[in-house]
């Protein structure tokens, strides 16, 4: 673990996702943040609106991990029961915040129907020493716990809720990030074989291959190793993929990397479409400046 500033896990909440109705698009953006800032993620996992096990799950996670990020349940209907299960998980009690109920005053004031009006204002509830962060959009706060060995950071489950207080918990990142270099026409196999070779000289740096149809991405993970013996071994490992490198950054798409190399070679491109049906200049057209 060295080079980390330790394990986390995540963990997104909703029947919706369990049941397939909605895409977990959270856990994907959180890891990647989390491995940015220097995290291991050693464990993900999605919950049910179920108080009793999204309780234990939280109770595990906290007790292995020094980072747990939950998104989801914090809203104000009746499946919304991620204060509740944490209140059980980690026996921290629940008071109503008298400054969070005011903000809350017009958002109940919408509501038509009473019952509703009330609900609103469980959103107001926080755990006893939780640190709330007020949302910049929505309505629900996020609230981050430490306990002797983990921090528990509570957010919102849409993704433009969650982003701004995923930050909040996170910071400025300041370790190494990923080196991705990516290729076209090579097999994820011969791609990873290649790779493996190179980095027998660098230890303690580890690689992801991830592969799309005619795409692989080599992926040099920024833990356990610093900045400049990663960008050593990922120019080696690009040196030693060669022509099936086409760029060393996981911004370059194929189509920029190609509109790159026609323009400095003062060259265009014409192509004639069918079964494609316009996608090809699409993807070129995407490119800005094409």
């Amino acid at each position: 673990m060295s080079g980390t500033r330790g394990t986390a896990a995540v963990v997104t909440v909703g029947s919706e996702l369990t049941t397939g109705l909605r895409l977990d698009t959270n856990t994907q953006e959180i890891c990647a943040a989390l491995t940015l800032h220097g995290y291991m993620v050693i464990e993900t996992v999605s919950v049910a609106d179920d108080t009793e096990r999204l309780s234990l799950a939280i109770e595990r996670l906290t007790s292995a991990n020094d980072l747990v990020i939950v998104t989801g349940g914090l809203g104000p209907t009746h499946d919304d029961i991620t204060r509740e299960a944490t209140s059980r998980a980690l026996g921290l009690g629940l008071a109503e915040d008298p400054a969070i109920r005011a903000q809350l005053e017009t958002i109940a004031a919408r509501h038509a129907d009473p019952e509703a009006a009330l609900q609103v204002f469980v959103q107001a509830q926080v755990l006893h020493g939780a640190r709330v962060i007020s949302p910049t959009t929505g309505t629900a706060p996020g609230q981050v716990i430490e306990t002797d060995t983990c921090v528990l950071a509570l957010l919102p489950g849409p993704p433009h809720e969650m982003r701004p207080m995923l930050a909040d918990v996170l910071g400025t990142a300041t370790g190494p990030q990923a080196h991705v270099i990516r290729c076209a026409g090579i097999s994820e196999s011969d791609a990873q074989v290649t790779a493996l070779r190179v980095l027998a000289a660098h230890p303690g740096i580890d690689l992801t291959v991830l592969a799309s149809p005619w795409l692989v991405d080599v992926v040099l993970p920024p833990a356990g190793a610093d900045e400049s013996a990663l960008l050593q071994a990922g120019d080696e490992v690009a040196d030693a993929l060669g022509e099936w490198c086409f760029a060393r950054d996981a911004s370059t798409t194929l189509a920029g990397a190609t509109v790159s190399a026609l323009r400095e070679r003062s060259l265009t491109v014409a192509g004639a479409e069918s079964c494609t049906g316009g996608m090809i200049a699409a993807a070129f057209t995407d490119v800005a400046g094409a």
